[in-house]
């Protein structure tokens, strides 16, 4: 988009679908993710480490080279200085949720396809994946539309030989 114009109305209605697409990260008081608690207490320990307080410096050591959520914490930890640490925790979960749905229209769009489609990922994103854990879930949807070939890819032949 360009400085000084006016976003279009699908943009709009994108922006819409992708904000309701987050109502499972905020709607409830305890979302269902497994690993929830922990993520929650990792980005308290990142945001609080040096807090007199709570003395988290004395029992633990940052040693952010061993955790794939490195970025996540700190992000996190960040968020938390402007609503608190459960607030940080929704504010990522909600982007990821928003960002999946914008992330496949710009690929969409990008490949030459009907942005439309996007919309069939919104009842998919939350699932089984999603609840057993934040990270597993997205890597599986990556790895899921850059690894797996299409479900029909290989039918045309098979029916070719066939005849």
């Amino acid at each position: 988009m360009f400085a000084g114009s006016r976003p279009s109305p699908q943009t709009l209605f994108f922006v819409f679908v992708a904000l309701v697409a987050t109502i499972p990260a905020w709607i409830v008081t305890h979302p269902p993710i497994m690993d929830w608690p922990f993520h929650l207490a990792a980005i308290r320990v990142v945001h609080d480490f040096g807090n007199p307080d709570f003395a988290f410096s004395e029992d633990f050591v940052l040693t952010f080279g061993r955790t794939q959520y490195v970025l996540f914490y700190l992000v996190g930890a960040g968020f938390a200085w402007i609503v608190g640490v459960k607030g940080a925790m929704v504010l990522l979960v909600a982007g990821y949720l928003a960002g999946t749905v914008l992330g496949m229209r710009s690929l969409l769009r990008a490949l030459g396809k009907g942005e439309r489609l996007a919309l069939l990922v919104v009842p998919l994103l939350p699932n089984v994946l999603f609840f057993y854990g934040f990270f597993h879930s997205s890597s599986a949807y990556r790895s899921s539309c850059s690894a797996s070939p299409p479900p029909f890819a290989g039918l045309t032949h098979r029916l070719a030989d066939a005849e």
